[in-house]
């Protein structure tokens, strides 16, 4: 409770706020009081422990950071990358379940009007849509995201259920543009996406060093 508080509070009351922290644009402290020890501490390591989601989830109040898609790829798809993978996507939710249910073998009665209409947002319908974010804090954010916009990438190159000008669509006007990044226009692109590429690069030049 102390370092959630401690998080949003003195270290990033925006989302703003924590990108520039992260790209060391500003500067900001905490001080632990939990113990005898109460020096004052450094923002920016909590802000890359919470946003790579290895710090817990005790900094935002919620799981949500610690399982990220790093840990459910991990578990499931990562040990079969031949394996087709099913998507469905938040902004058509309710169409792409019962497309699936119908493709594996249901029909249009599973997926009834009472069930598409329950919903618990938690009254997240109230709240502000936009982010905030600079140019710059999308970029900087992308950059501590590399590893998780890679699996993006993965999961969505392998959909079988999504055509290619959809796949395109979300990587290009969405992926892509926010981050800053110019993909290979090439005929068919590098199968590793853009973010896969970059890491197999990364890896040979640390090896060549």
């Amino acid at each position: 409770q102390h370092l959630r508080e401690k998080f949003y509070h003195d270290c990033f009351p925006t989302i703003e706020r924590l990108a520039m922290i992260l790209g060391r644009q500003q500067n900001a402290t905490y001080i632990n009081k939990i113990g005898k020890n109460r020096e004052a501490h450094d923002c920016y390591s909590l802000g890359v422990r919470a946003i790579t989601g290895i710090g817990g989830h005790v900094f935002q109040g919620g799981p949500h950071l610690l399982y990220n898609y790093h840990t459910y790829y991990h578990e499931t798809i990562e040990h079969f990358p031949k394996t087709e993978v099913l998507a469905i996507r938040t902004e058509y939710l309710w169409e792409d379940v019962n497309d699936l249910n119908l493709a594996l073998g249901g029909n249009e009665q599973d997926i009834n009007d009472k069930i598409q209409k329950h919903v618990n947002t938690f009254g997240s319908e109230l709240k502000p849509v936009h982010s905030g974010l600079t140019r710059e804090g999308k970029v900087i954010l992308c950059c501590y995201l590399s590893q998780e916009n890679k699996i993006y990438e993965d999961i969505l190159r392998r959909a079988v259920n999504l055509d290619k000008l959809e796949k395109e669509r979300y990587l290009r006007d969405g992926l892509y543009s926010d981050c800053g990044v110019i993909p290979d226009d090439g005929k068919n692109g590098d199968p590793r996406g853009v973010f896969g590429a970059a890491e197999e690069r990364e890896t040979i030049e640390q090896d060549n060093e």
